[in-house]
């Protein structure tokens, strides 16, 4: 019977996890399954003013092309990094749960400034600012949400001064939230493995005893 609760246990959590990004659709890294360093390769996931796909952009002053364990590359409005003039520009990216929930967690950076913000049916939530100067592309800050179903986006408000523009996000990382029954479940199992090591405890005491 414990062996069995234990087994359930386990089970649950790995199905839990298996099932994070089949139940979390739409959302990827910038420039995900795109070529490295090749300038004005379009992105339909991250969009600007809601339809203009945003093109990779490739400048060495930058951080490396590869963030973590994803592949991520920066993106701009045209090849070669944009227009040079100052502006800002939204951006967008969106994504839907079907089922259960989900702690997301990312990098993104800019040239120059702006803020991310987690816009669904309940509302928009501040996630992340990133203030102008060189932190903004010579390293990535980091992002945070919990979401269960529904549809949302991600808006980054953007403003570029000068120079290139360009945006990234990477190192995208999905997990499932447990629901309480699983935890339960869970539970019981770690309960039942400190039991199991208890009594085979006793017994080899008691063999030695004897």
């Amino acid at each position: 019977m414990i062996k069995s609760i234990v087994l359930a246990g386990v089970i649950s959590a790995t199905l839990a996890c298996s099932a994070a990004h089949a139940s979390v659709v739409g959302l990827f890294n910038t420039g995900a399954g795109l070529a490295t360093a090749a300038d004005g390769q379009a992105d339909a996931n991250y969009k600007a003013g809601g339809t203009t796909p945003l093109v990779t952009y490739y400048n060495g002053a930058y951080v490396a092309d590869t963030v973590g364990a994803n592949q991520s590359l920066w993106l701009s409005t045209t090849a070669g990094g944009g227009s040079q003039t100052n502006f800002n520009i939204d951006v967008t990216t969106t994504f839907t749960v079907t089922d259960g929930s989900y702690h997301i967690t990312g990098l993104w950076g800019v040239d120059n400034s702006g803020t991310l913000s987690l816009t669904g049916a309940g509302g928009s939530t501040l996630l992340s600012t990133i203030s102008y100067g060189y932190p903004a592309f010579q390293s990535l800050t980091g992002f945070d949400f919990t979401v269960g179903p529904g549809t949302y986006t991600l808006d980054f408000a953007l403003n570029n001064q000068e120079g290139p523009f360009a945006l990234r996000v990477g190192d995208l990382s999905i997990s499932a939230v447990p629901e309480p029954s699983t935890w339960a479940m869970m539970i019981l199992g770690f309960v039942g493995v400190g039991f199991m090591t208890y009594r085979r405890r006793n017994q080899t005491s008691a063999l030695t005893a004897a």
